[in-house]
């Protein structure tokens, strides 16, 4: 109650840990011992100590806590306070698999109907960086649609469904009966929309070529036939009546359906609705079902092979279980079936731990019935209230510790966007009168961020680093790309480096030496204007009291060249930036072009951000060229190689000590004729060029930023205004001629109207009749040619 504030209880992550402690001394609950184990991990209410967190959790596994469980089973899997171990890993795994399998039994025939999809808060903006920021093709044009807008869309498709459209009817039967982000399943609507895109095509299957509008509404009514035998044998929205699903697979099964072909068989393999048990028909019926493509179809008949036990049943029943799992979504047991055959090395495999790892971790977060965490999570986050999305955070970062990806994912961003966060905590009011109190730190080494929820960290960036670190490794490319970002920025960097240097002590590996100089707390100095600007510049330190090191550029530099390895847009629009300008990297200007040309190729809609720092790159590349031209053209060395070639100078040694002096007036005039002479200019009439470095000769290229920034804004907006401008179409067009005196009578769209049109009327006067059959831009060349044709006749 005091954690997750519930029964109207405030938060009081204090009282929380008293009752716990109490529970778990005392009582040695799982439930406490696995909280308190989980408080400790994420330094809720306690600094972090990821030593006591396995201690408890240790403790709460060796109860058959599932929860305990698949948290070591990630701990052991990457080495979170513990030396990496596969075989640990699979074993926590396996006994959270153990218990989602029995779960899955225990459903109707099928299985227990899956949990629904893990949602991730950042798809409702478009993403973690917003709509079209990255990723491949384009990003804005697959937005998450809004509840609104869906629901919209549900209120048409049921209009349309009430006129008789079937294959409407069949796509709401599927959205009720799987149900979506903003629609909960609804099995009783879902049947009616089914049995109502059944009546798409009432007779049997005909014989010979079909037209394709008769193969449509064939497919509708089969796909139909085959939901509705599934709902009345599993007892979805209505009683279970296996009869009336024979009936309705039957029919599916004239019509060619998969799903009503597996039905069939499993209820011949079962001796259901009438059948008597027959393997052999059973298989007759699979194989029918799986040349359908049906992907249930590959794992009834793995699991039926298994059964008869064939010499190579065990090669045979993980072929076809390989391929069920190639057809997503992979059901439980497919899942659960590979993880055992790659970790015991069955049907002629090697044993592969790593790939049965990944078969059980995948299976337990699908499976999650016993985990209603994620679920709950995203309740709150619906309410929208401050106490809700703590709550929701709270929930999200304990999941966080168990290795789902989502919750580290939203768990992170909820810090990154500023939803969670408050005043640090750890103060202290001392004196006794109101003159003479004063606020004191209570333990400096031990600050407390986030408000109610008492985080012992220096702030949540830290949290939330480590989690974009951990969502990064499991595929999700944003989140690596922020991990350049906060490197770049030097945010939450000095508890993750000492994070990183205590799991490389515990994996046994040589200790990373870190420079003094990166781990400052206060390198950036943000009072003044001057932090005033920087605070615009970098939007953390806007959302919360960001604690800033120095900046770690190589770092970025190697996250962002990753994540832009794995098709980032952004990521590799920032690596080119980085090399442009030489930050954590060497300054290469063809390489920093390549890699926004890169960035335009993958995301189309970076064409703005591409062309505007093109732009500017083109503007250096040329200051480049020239500074290197100056260089070696109007440098010392170039007039002592000019000197000695024409042998103008006896004593080259003396030039050597006093080439300055020559070169602004002591040169013979015959140097000084000859160097005119070739189109040069004499040193003695008052050049200046005495071989200076670039800055010399061009000034600091470095302090025209402002000026090289305003022609590449300047020059982006005329891009993007010349290609929002429409394009005129120029179509011949017949002369068409006019008498010069001539009144006539034209008529208006509203309306009749008179009105005189001269031989020399301008373009606008034109017949509103003609511009109704073209368009706007084939009006005035019309109408120019019309003036043309008045002004040849006169």
């Amino acid at each position: 109650m005091f954690l997750h504030s519930r029964f109207l209880h405030p938060r009081n992550v204090s009282r929380a840990i008293e009752y716990y402690s109490l529970l778990s001394t005392n009582h040695a609950n799982p439930l406490a011992q696995r909280t308190l184990g989980l408080m400790y991990a994420t330094g809720l209410g306690f600094k972090r100590d990821y030593a006591k967190a396995l201690l408890y959790l240790s403790f709460a596994a060796l109860q058959n806590d599932v929860i305990a469980h698949q948290t070591l089973a990630y701990w052991h899997s990457i080495g979170i306070a513990t030396p990496k171990s596969c075989d640990d890993a699979v074993y926590h795994y396996k006994a959270v698999a153990n218990k989602a399998i029995e779960l899955w039994k225990t459903g109707p025939p099928g299985g227990l109907t899956l949990p629904p999809t893990k949602i991730r808060l950042p798809e409702s903006l478009g993403g973690i960086y917003g709509p079209g920021a990255s990723g491949p093709g384009a990003p804005s044009k697959a937005l998450p649609q809004s509840h609104e807008h869906q629901k919209s869309v549900r209120d048409i498709f049921e209009i349309s469904a009430q006129e008789g459209d079937h294959s409407v009817q069949l796509e709401l039967g599927n959205i009720y009966y799987t149900g979506t982000r903003h629609t909960k399943p609804n099995h009783k609507k879902a049947l009616k929309y089914f049995l109502s895109a059944a009546k798409a095509y009432p007779g049997k299957k005909p014989v010979g070529e079909m037209s394709p509008t008769l193969k449509h509404k064939v497919a509708i009514a089969s796909m139909a036939a085959g939901y509705l035998g599934t709902m009345y044998w599993r007892g979805e929205g209505v009683s279970p009546d296996p009869e009336t699903a024979r009936q309705w697979f039957e029919r599916g099964e004239e019509l060619g359906n998969g799903m009503s072909l597996n039905g069939l068989g499993m209820m011949v393999l079962e001796g259901v609705a009438g059948f008597e048990k027959d393997k052999s028909k059973a298989l007759q019926y699979f194989t029918n079902a799986i040349q359908k493509d049906y992907p249930e179809a590959y794992v009834s008949l793995a699991e039926l092979t298994l059964q008869i036990g064939s010499p190579d049943a065990l090669a045979s029943s993980l072929k076809f279980f390989s391929q069920a799992a190639q057809k997503p979504p992979a059901s439980p047991l497919t899942l659960y079936r590979l993880a055992e055959f790659h970790e015991k090395g069955l049907g002629g495999t090697p044993k592969n731990c790593a790939t049965a790892l990944g078969f059980y971790k995948s299976l337990v977060e699908k499976a999650d019935w016993h985990d209603k965490s994620l679920l709950r999570a995203f309740e709150h986050t619906e309410r929208d209230t401050p106490a809700d999305w703590e709550s929701a955070f709270i929930l999200y970062l304990f999941a966080a510790e168990r290795g789902i990806e989502v919750a580290q994912t939203n768990a992170a961003w909820m810090i990154d966007s500023g939803y969670v966060g408050g005043v640090t905590l750890n103060t202290e009011t001392v004196g006794d009168s109101p003159a003479a109190r004063e606020v004191k730190v209570k333990d400096p080494s031990d600050p407390i961020v986030g408000g109610a929820l008492e985080v012992h960290a220096n702030d949540l960036y830290e949290v939330a680093l480590v989690l974009w670190n951990r969502a990064a490794n499991q595929g999700n490319v944003d989140a690596r790309v922020k991990m350049g970002d906060y490197h770049y920025y030097g945010i939450g960097l000095k508890a993750f480096e000492a994070m990183e240097a205590e799991a490389i002590k515990v994996a046994g590996e040589e200790e990373v030496k870190k420079e003094e100089e990166n781990g400052g707390k206060a390198a950036y100095d943000l009072t003044g204007f001057a932090g005033s600007l920087k605070k615009l510049a970098m939007p953390y330190l806007s959302k919360q009291n960001a604690v800033l090191s120095e900046p770690r550029f190589d770092k970025a530099a190697l996250y962002y060249q990753v994540a832009a390895d794995e098709a980032s847009a952004l990521a590799q629009w920032n690596i080119g930036y980085m090399h442009e300008n030489g930050l954590g990297v060497a300054k290469d200007y063809p390489l920093a072009k390549r890699m926004y040309d890169m960035s335009l190729a993958t995301n189309p809609e970076a064409y703005l951000a591409v062309h505007l720092a093109l732009t500017q790159l083109s503007i250096k590349t040329f200051f480049a060229k020239t500074s290197a031209f100056a260089a070696q053209y109007l440098s010392r060395e170039y007039y002592k190689k000019l000197l000695k070639k024409y042998n103008l100078i006896e004593e080259f040694e003396q030039f050597e000590k006093v080439g300055d002096e020559h070169i602004k007036g002591a040169l013979p005039k015959s140097v000084d004729e000859h160097l005119v002479s070739v189109g040069g200019k004499g040193a003695v009439g008052g050049s200046k060029m005495t071989g200076g470095s670039e800055h010399d000769l061009f000034g600091e290229v470095a302090g025209d930023a402002v000026v090289v920034t305003v022609l590449s804004v300047v020059i982006g907006a005329l891009f993007l205004w010349r290609r929002i401008m429409p394009v005129p179409v120029v179509r011949p067009v017949p002369v068409v001629p006019v008498v010069a005196a001539a009144p006539e009578t034209v008529s208006g769209s509203s309306g009749s109207a008179d009105r005189v049109v001269s031989s020399r009327s301008t373009s606008r006067s034109v017949s509103p009749a003609r511009n109704e059959t073209s368009n706007g831009n084939e009006g005035i060349l019309r109408d120019e040619g019309i003036a043309g044709a008045g002004s040849s006749t006169n």
